[in-house]
């Protein structure tokens, strides 16, 4: 007959299957809701660019208004600036809201062009990751059982009947 087993706890084996099988199920849920968020982000900055497209045109047309207002202004004053300080301002105040919605359009094009470069970064190490927990540790879980299957039936065997964990 060959060498007995040192067996001392095949309960902590058992255990450390379960949390195997944890881990495999977080990684799994963890890497399912970061490609709903890169989607969600994605939809997102579509969504913004449309909203800041239509805000430089309705900002647009607020500073063709607030420059018409100044015209309007300076031809009841005969050309003087004198009276027109209201609308000056308001035209400065346009032209910097048309200035900011240009630059989140800008702003936007910029992330749509850059973040799929950061996806694919993101994609390589997570398809490992996934590889890993659906082959290899899924592998090692089903060894892990079998392993503590052969210990219960040793155990089983060298206790005559009697069951010991």
């Amino acid at each position: 007959m060959g060498p007995s087993a040192n067996v001392r706890s095949i309960e902590l084996l058992k255990r450390l299957e379960a949390v195997l099988a944890r881990f495999i199920a977080d990684v799994e849920g963890i890497l399912s809701s970061a490609d709903m968020d890169i989607r969600r982000v994605l939809e997102q900055l579509d969504d913004r660019l449309v909203y800041w497209k239509r805000m430089v045109d309705k900002r647009n047309e607020e500073l063709h208004q607030a420059k018409a207002a100044l015209s309007f202004a300076r031809s009841i004053n005969k050309g003087s600036s004198v009276g027109c300080v209201e609308q000056e301002m308001e035209v400065a105040k346009a032209k910097k809201r048309l200035i900011e919605a240009e630059e989140k359009v800008t702003l936007v094009k910029r992330w749509q062009r850059q973040l799929p470069e950061y996806i694919k970064e993101y994609e390589a190490p997570a398809r490992a990751l996934s590889g890993f927990t659906e082959g290899e540790l899924r592998q090692a879980i089903a060894q892990l059982q079998s392993r503590i299957a052969s210990l219960e039936a040793y155990l089983q065997l060298s206790s005559g009947g009697e069951s010991r964990s």
